[in-house]
């Protein structure tokens, strides 16, 4: 056959943008051919230029990864997201290698088996659908979602012994009840239950009314049932409207769909691998196709007040509160920054704002409880720091605080041995709580409280553990508890001396008064004032709280 000139141009140009085209998750890296499919270049012409740019880049960025000694649990987080590009845009073949290769990279990762799922159901191919969803059921029994889609895969094949079982023990999770109920009708349908398929069908439309293709199942169920006038009543109710689920994963896939959404879900990539000036970039980019994200925006303001861009931060805050006065973790990070930036009164407002929107927010209860603890209002200071324990018992810090306030506020020392005590169960290393406990065990005016065995036991211990001249005070104190003035003399003797190597200790007059009184075969009071003001809390650091609190990804 003979081949026109024209045609070896042909030939030769299409050679050349091939291999100009070609990328390393076409030609993998040597390390990698024998374990990971390439990924080849697609006709993406057909898609918006912004679209093209997010694939090409996350190709760039994944072969970039691959030629380096990347962790696999991060190539395998890169495959899985240029996986979900693919998939957004009906790109099959090049999303279900991607999920191969995620899986293969990191196989006890939930999301990408279940997006391969998804994949392999969408596509019809039902035998990998029910493979990779048992996988992710299995994986994370609890995103009902993956439950939910097994079922239908199961009655798809015809599996409906498996299927009325999964729809079935969805019941019982209102958000999934009317999804269920729809499911077992099918399965009901199938196996010629008609009355079984019509209570669950009625039972469906009535959790979802506005689930109107309900009608045609219930109508034909209705028909088989001999119940032909009801069966054309729901006929003629009949509309377009499915059931629905709410599925996250799923739903994240058509936000890729969306300029916007693309830039914010990298840019919290970013702040995941602490990438922060790329996360900034990110948000700004967003922020230009969506100027009223809330969400992104406060996302936007943590990440530059970590970048140590305060002004900048502060400025997002504002402009998010403006347009949304009850988004409180705006209202609430704001006030971090004043708090740091010693605004107290400020501060104050703001978390009392944020408790007016939500009286559940642990995090502003305990910092108001924190300001009015250093205003010496012990009173409001321990209304506060119940209010965080009622919404988190295990909040040992507030915990603790609670019972310096209530040391400052008077109660009882049988109030305070008690809360020692819880505090103690929770946080058997909380040393300054241990000491107070000792105290009041060895000190307490109160007999129902003093307990001097039980003191020196719990001081000795103590000692052991910490040894520092502080530490054996206590046991002199518990010992002239227990009526031994003179050991107690000797060992506090002891613990002056030791502390006197300090040049600027505080504690050494404290220890000489105490000592006066012990050879006088007195027990001292203990001067609760100094443990108040030694228990303070630290200076606000808002920096765990703009980078945690109260999770990574409000978005």
């Amino acid at each position: 056959m003979r081949i026109e000139p024209i045609a070896y141009l042909s030939l030769f140009l299409f050679l050349f943008t091939h291999q100009a085209s070609a990328d390393s998750l076409d030609d993998l890296p040597p390390r990698w051919q024998h374990k990971l499919q390439p990924v080849l270049q697609v006709d993406i012409s057909p898609l918006k230029s912004d679209e093209q740019t997010a694939i090409n880049e996350k190709r760039t960025q994944l072969g970039a990864l691959l030629s380096t000694d990347t962790d696999t649990r991060l190539l395998a987080s890169e495959y899985g997201k240029l996986g979900n590009l693919y998939l957004t845009h009906d790109l099959f073949t090049s999303a279900d290698a991607c999920y191969d290769n995620a899986i293969l990279l990191h196989p006890g990762h939930f999301p990408w088996l279940y997006y391969s799922g998804y994949l392999a159901q969408v596509n019809g191919n039902l035998e990998a659908a029910l493979k990779r969803y048992k996988q992710a059921t299995e994986l994370d029994p609890e995103y009902l979602p993956a439950r939910y889609r097994l079922a239908q895969v199961h009655l798809d094949l015809n599996h409906t012994d498996e299927a009325f079982a999964l729809y079935g023990s969805l019941l019982n999770e209102p958000e999934y009840r009317a999804a269920a109920h729809y499911g077992l009708g099918q399965v009901s349908s199938m196996k010629q239950d008609y009355p079984g398929a019509i209570d669950h069908f009625s039972s469906a439309l009535e959790l979802a009314p506005e689930a109107s293709q309900i009608h045609y199942p219930l109508a034909l169920a209705l028909r088989a049932n001999g119940q032909k006038e009801k069966a054309k009543q729901h006929l003629q109710q009949l509309g377009k409207r499915e059931i629905t689920i709410n599925d996250p994963l799923v739903e994240s896939l058509e936000a890729l769909k969306n300029p916007a959404s693309r830039h914010f879900v990298s840019a919290m990539s970013a702040v995941l691998k602490k990438e922060y000036s790329n996360a900034v970039s990110n948000f700004q980019k967003g922020l230009e196709f969506d100027p009223d994200n809330s969400a992104a925006r406060t996302s936007y303001a943590r990440v530059l007040y970590l970048t140590n861009n305060r002004s900048e931060a502060r400025t997002q805050l504002e402009t998010v509160i403006t347009s949304d006065p009850d988004k409180t973790l705006a209202i609430f990070l704001l006030a971090l920054l004043e708090d740091e930036a010693d605004n107290k009164e400020k501060a104050a407002e703001l978390y009392k704002r944020v408790i007016q929107i939500n009286p559940k927010h642990e995090g502003a209860h305990f910092y108001l409880g924190n300001y009015y603890l250093a205003k010496t209002d012990y009173k409001n200071a321990i209304r506060q720091y119940q209010a965080v324990t009622a919404v988190n018992e295990k909040n040992t810090p507030a915990q603790a605080l609670r019972l310096v306030a209530m040391m400052g506020n008077g109660n009882s020392d049988r109030e305070l041995l008690d809360l020692s005590r819880k505090i103690i169960q929770r946080a058997p290393n909380a040393l300054a709580i241990q000491r107070i406990q000792i105290l009041l065990l060895a000190t307490s005016d109160d007999a129902n409280v003093r307990n001097a065995r039980k003191a020196l036991e719990k001081a000795e211990i103590f000692y052991k553990k910490q040894p520092f001249p502080v530490n054996l005070e206590l046991v002199a104190l518990s010992l002239a508890s227990a009526g031994q003035f003179d050991a107690a003399a000797e060992q506090l003797r002891k613990a002056i001396e030791a502390e006197q190597q300090y040049s600027k200790s505080k504690n050494i007059l404290r220890m000489k008064e105490n000592l006066s009184m012990l050879e006088q075969h007195r027990l001292p009071a203990h001067d609760w004032d100094e443990d108040i003001r030694n228990m303070r809390p630290p200076p606000m650091n808002a920096l765990t709280s703009f980078r945690d609190y109260p999770d990574a990804n409000p978005i």
